[in-house]
């Protein structure tokens, strides 16, 4: 199986209503939950995860008012989408880049075990970033996905969507932004200040005015292709059939 070097692999929407997001998601999308973690010691939130084709969604939903997601929400006005997890086959030298770049660290492992396979990764400062949550991930194998759970690949449904093939984010001067991504990543900027990475487009737009900078909406690829240019909003974010 050939697995792409640098990939958008999983995105993340914050509710302050987690079921009624994962039933909206798995009602339109006709995708199932793969895997549920007990994160509300570690990071004060509950979540289920989502395949769709090898990529996934995942929703979150924070239990304390302490919990960064809390303070995301509050700070968005309402559920956003709030990460876009980046996978990367080397994840030292992009490390090194985001720092040359002067992008912190917030949170970082490595060679964690987790549901049958391990996974590294750098949690970047959304400080640093414009404003979005980024993350660089190394699971290993490449094709495995730890977060999803270890039978997955077992749940897939594909009936309707087959992938995440683009991502936007709103940010205060998107082009500066786009090419600090760019650079982390390992990648160059088009044009049109897109970032290209295998199988997905990162658009960047202006936030304009004094509107939080986020994950505005995700591309997913329709394999019903009766439904292509469907678009609906969930947890204020687009979900957009191509």
């Amino acid at each position: 199986m050939t697995v792409s070097k640098t990939r958008v692999r999983h995105v993340v929407l914050c509710t302050s209503d987690l079921d009624a997001v994962e039933r909206r998601l798995t009602d339109l999308l006709g995708v199932a939950v793969t895997q549920r973690d007990d994160f509300a010691e570690e990071f004060g939130l509950r979540n289920a995860v989502l395949a769709v084709g090898d990529t996934f969604i995942e929703v979150c939903e924070p239990v304390v008012d302490s919990a960064p997601a809390a303070r995301f929400l509050l700070a968005q006005g309402g559920d956003a989408g709030y990460m876009v997890c980046i996978q990367v086959d080397d994840l030292p030298a992009a490390a090194e880049r985001a720092a040359a770049a002067d992008v912190r660290t917030v949170y970082a492992f490595d060679d964690r075990s987790l549901n049958g396979a391990s996974a590294s990764a750098r949690h970047l400062h959304p400080g640093d970033t414009g404003g979005t949550f980024f993350t660089l991930e190394h699971p290993q194998p490449p094709q495995a996905w730890p977060y999803a759970g270890e039978a997955w690949h077992l749940h897939r449904r594909e009936q309707v969507v087959g992938g995440i093939v683009g991502v936007e984010i709103a940010a205060r001067n998107a082009r500066r932004v786009a090419e600090r991504i760019a650079g982390i990543a390992g990648v160059g900027v088009g044009r049109d200040g897109h970032v290209a990475v295998d199988g997905a487009t990162i658009r960047f737009t202006e936030s304009g005015g004094e509107s939080p900078d986020r994950l505005t909406a995700i591309d997913l690829e329709a394999t019903d292709r009766e439904r292509v240019g469907e678009v609906y909003v969930v947890a204020r974010t687009r979900i957009q059939l191509v």
